[in-house]
């Protein structure tokens, strides 16, 4: 029997599963999610129910299916309470990015970088790991320029030992991305690798 206090647990078990790179474990808890937000749809606290989304949108990412992973990701960007989490709404604009990377819509993801950056700077700023890669792409001019990683990742490399620390287990891994891209592999392999 599904429980409220459990089910706003459930993200964070979902998060375990993906800082691990065990996308398909967390995909299984898809109906088990819908089920919870139909039943408890007006007593769920918004902050478990955005981080879950996002959760799922990272899980449907890692396992390539983007077309899920964006609708996912699209119910944390679009929700009208989500303005008082930037967090975990910056990272799903992030997400959504990536998405037209791992696509190549690279037209689309540099006119998609600016126009969030545009419209969300004062946001974006505060998380200084997270802006470097609106940053990156919104300024970047040549399609083709966007592959060309190496820089990104000396950026990020330089960013995250200011901040003394790696990524946090509920965010995306980002220098764990850039890596599995500079070595032409997906994502989960990659993560799975790293933490072995």
């Amino acid at each position: 029997m599904l429980d409220l206090k459990l089910f706003n647990y459930l993200g964070m078990e979902i998060a375990l599963y993906n800082s691990i790179g065990q996308f398909e474990r967390t995909t299984d808890f898809e109906n088990l999610v819908k089920t919870g937000m139909q039943r408890f749809s007006k007593e769920i606290h918004i902050t478990a129910k955005l981080f879950t989304f996002f959760q799922l949108g990272l899980a449907y990412f890692g396992e390539s299916n983007f077309l899920l992973a964006k609708n996912r990701l699209n119910k944390v960007i679009y929700d009208e309470h989500a303005r008082s989490f930037p967090r975990v709404i910056v990272q799903a604009q992030l997400l959504s990015l990536l998405i037209q990377f791992e696509k190549m819509n690279f037209d689309k993801l540099i006119q998609q970088a600016k126009l969030i950056l545009k419209e969300e700077i004062k946001t974006i700023v505060k998380y200084p790991k997270f802006h470097l890669f609106f940053e990156y792409f919104a300024n970047t001019e040549n399609p083709e320029e966007v592959m060309n990683l190496k820089r990104l990742l000396s950026k990020l490399d330089k960013q995250l030992t200011k901040e003394k620390s790696d990524e946090i287990i509920t965010d995306i891994h980002l220098r764990t991305w850039v890596t599995a891209k500079q070595k032409k592999i997906n994502y989960a392999t990659e993560l799975k690798l790293e933490t072995k």
